[in-house]
């Protein structure tokens, strides 16, 4: 890599770590040093690249950084599907290559949906516009037209709907697909189908502001795999095309929100109604407002649990780690809590802290189908919890 490329991505992370929607509202990192990206050189022309809680890749120019998942793509696809953040059911998990990029399959998702969506058909609807006519149509603007015609020009200024498909959803869809179009990582094939989408999408314009607020309805559920991906393309670019000068694209998705919402609603799915299992803060007493907020919370609060997406080889758990779940565990009152981590042994670290016991319980990534690592991190959360009784 070059000293300028260096440089480049060295800004990549300084302009994610100023990002509030990268970091997330609640993040309690107050450090003026975060970055997303960081850049450390080790020789002339080599420089050690460390890229935190994100997949993707990033373009620079003649270099290309493809970071993937830290566990199988398998089992993070998986994870994706459980949170709700990957259409359930619009993934085939066993045609996934090892060397799959993960921003390739997201595209290759959306495309298959939005084609699935065209050959259902395009949703039209009602749009207000206000426009300059040769005619009269809707409301006209009495004071606008006056002035029109004694300036010499017979225009009538209306306000009316217009039904077409210049719509919020198709307007989504049309971003999404212009963006993955302009992406050079993408392959050719990728791009032929995505230049039908954009002429199939062409009556649709750009996007507009709060275009993604707009949500599928029950006349548009045919939209809903389609969208929700389409969403998922346009937020994972983490930052501007391009900074200064020098080309850049970036398709960097965050890790940490995922895992953790797929890994808590794979064991609500599974162990309620027995045992609940929700994500709900407690504040604190004190002259700052603090909330403590753990991933997981059993029962009526009987246990309290962190999940970390790290790999464990040896079912330890880290001094940070166990100082957090620890607090939690103290905040809500209960005397046992749990780190959930990845890796090859089941069962982790037991520590005992005053009061509080403190269990690893492990996915296992090892497993060639990841439903049956789910089953077996629910089944020993399941046993788990019977022991805390």
């Amino acid at each position: 890599m070059s000293a300028a490329e260096a440089q480049l991505l060295i800004a990549v992370g300084r302009t994610l770590a100023s990002d509030a929607t990268w970091w997330g509202e609640s993040n309690d990192d107050e450090s003026p040093n975060r970055s997303v990206v960081r850049c450390e050189r080790i020789a002339p022309t080599k420089y050690k690249v460390v890229v935190g809680d994100a997949v993707g890749v990033i373009g620079l120019g003649s270099v290309q950084i493809v970071v993937k998942p830290k566990i199988p793509l398998s089992h993070f696809v998986y994870l994706l599907e459980e949170s709700g953040q990957v259409p359930r059911g619009c993934v085939e998990r066993t045609a996934l290559e090892t060397d799959d990029a993960f921003f390739l399959l997201v595209i290759r998702w959306f495309i298959d949906a939005t084609e699935r969506l065209l050959r259902q058909g395009l949703d039209r609807d009602y749009e207000r516009d206000v426009d300059s006519l040769a005619f009269a149509k809707g409301r006209i603007h009495a004071l606008a037209t006056a002035r029109s015609v004694l300036a010499g020009r017979p225009i009538i200024r209306c306000d009316y709907d217009r039904f077409d498909e210049d719509t919020s959803l198709n307007r989504v869809l049309k971003a999404a697909a212009l963006y993955a179009l302009g992406a050079p990582q993408v392959p050719l094939d990728l791009r032929r189908r995505c230049r039908s989408i954009c002429q199939r999408l062409d009556g649709a314009g750009s996007m507009r502001a709060g275009d993604r607020r707009a949500l599928p309805d029950a006349r548009t559920k045919h939209y809903r795999d389609a969208h929700r991906l389409a969403l998922m393309v346009l937020s994972t670019s983490g930052i501007r095309p391009s900074i200064g000068r020098q080309s850049l694209w970036t398709f960097l998705f965050r890790t940490p929100e995922a895992v953790e919402d797929g890994i808590r609603a794979g064991l609500k799915r599974q162990l309620q109604p027995k045992w609940e299992v929700v994500k709900k803060g407690r504040r604190l007493i004190g002259t700052r407002k603090r909330t403590l907020q753990p991933d997981l919370v059993f029962g009526d609060g009987i246990a309290v649990g962190d999940v970390k997406y790290r790999i464990t080889s040896t079912g330890d758990i880290p001094r940070s780690h166990l100082n957090q779940v620890t607090t939690f565990a103290t905040g809500y009152d209960v005397r046992r809590a749990v780190v959930v981590a990845f890796g090859c042994v089941p069962i982790g670290e037991q520590v005992q802290v005053g009061n509080v016991q403190v269990d690893g319980v492990n996915w296992d990534f090892t497993e060639a189908d990841p439903q049956l690592a789910a089953d077996g991190l629910a089944k020993r959360i399941g046993c788990w919890l019977t022991d805390t009784k």
